[in-house]
């Protein structure tokens, strides 16, 4: 089991996993196994929009208005 917007499966959640994300989102980046599984922090089975949202507002630490 993974941890919810690790995208580089170090463990923490980092400006490397947003990179990571806003690559994914803009194609140039195909995630897969761990890094797939963590990188869909919402629960929807996709990674979207919506993931890239919610680990940005947790990087600066803003409360989840998604909950």
């Amino acid at each position: 089991c993974g941890i919810s917007g690790d995208l580089t499966c170090d463990r923490s959640l980092d400006a490397f996993d947003m990179v990571l994300c806003r690559r994914v989102l803009a194609d140039e980046l195909k995630l897969k196994g761990l890094a797939l599984s963590n990188s869909d922090m919402n629960g929807d089975s996709k990674t979207d929009v919506a993931d890239a949202v919610k680990l940005q507002r947790f990087l600066l630490g803003m409360p989840d208005k998604t909950e």
